[in-house]
C-alpha cells in the first residue's frame, strides 16, 4: 500500500502526503500482532509506552486520496505480515 502511494507522490510531486489506514490503532495492538507473527516469546504484559506519547496514532490520509486517487487496500494486520515474510 505504501509504495502504492509513495511512488506516485514523488513522480507527480505532490508535496507531503500521510499513508496509512486513517483507522487508529493501539500501540500495544501492533506489538501484539509482531509478536504473533514473529513466533516472539515476549512477554509485553505490563510494559507500558512513555506517557509522552499517544497510544495510538491515526493519519489523515484526505491528500493522498484527493490527489492520487489513493485508498489503502491492505488491513494491517496482513501488511505486516507481507512486511515480516520479505525479510526472511
Amino acid at each position: 500500500d505504501a509504495a502504492d502511494a509513495l511512488i506516485p507522490a514523488a513522480t507527480r510531486g505532490v508535496g507531503l502526503i500521510n499513508v496509512g489506514s486513517g483507522v487508529a490503532t493501539p500501540f500495544s495492538e501492533i506489538v501484539a500482532m509482531l509478536v504473533a507473527e514473529t513466533d516472539s516469546s515476549v512477554d509485553t504484559r505490563g510494559v507500558s509506552l512513555d506517557h509522552e506519547l499517544p497510544n495510538e496514532l491515526s493519519l489523515d490520509t484526505s491528500v493522498a486520496r484527493a490527489k492520487l486517487g489513493w485508498s489503502p487496500q491492505v488491513p494491517l494486520n496482513q501488511g505486516l505480515k507481507d512486511t515480516l515474510a520479505r525479510r526472511a
